[in-house]
């Protein structure tokens, strides 16, 4: 298993954006990266090239000047899904946590759970953690309404 700490993401091979043909076409971790160096989305693929030639973020991503990506190529596709799931974890890339078609939803909290929620942000707590925290919360409040 790769240490995502000890990853150095500017010493892995990259192609701008708008050469996503020339990405190879093998199994691995591939990191979207914008110009302040910041990892905007992380996904995996048997093929990266094929991959990229249809991904949903493309658009999204065309927008903004500077985007590479870099890749991590894995002989094992079976560690593929782990490996990723450890760069998500350690990275926390924004657009991992927005799925297109998916609604937002708004909610209004009360004053106790705002102060939880801001207390697991001051702490450092990926928003990830916090998600899985306060969904485990609703449902523990919420029980009887789904028995």
């Amino acid at each position: 298993m790769i240490d995502p700490s000890t990853l150095k993401l500017k010493s892995l091979p990259w192609v701008p954006l708008d050469a996503v043909s020339c990405l190879p076409e093998s199994a691995g971790i591939y990191f979207v990266v914008d110009l302040s160096k910041r990892v905007q989305y992380i996904g995996q693929s048997k093929n990266v090239r094929k991959r990229w030639r249809k991904h949903l973020h493309f658009k999204r991503l065309a927008k903004t000047k500077g985007v590479k990506i870099a890749y991590l190529l894995l002989q094992d596709v079976e560690l593929l899904t782990e490996v990723e799931s450890a760069m998500i974890r350690y990275f926390d890339p924004p657009l991992n946590l927005t799925r297109p078609g998916y609604k937002r939803v708004n909610v209004t909290l009360d004053a106790e759970t705002f102060e939880w929620l801001r207390t697991q942000v001051n702490q450092g707590a990926s928003r990830t953690a916090i998600a899985n925290k306060a969904l485990y919360q609703f449902r523990k409040k919420w029980a009887w309404l789904y028995s």
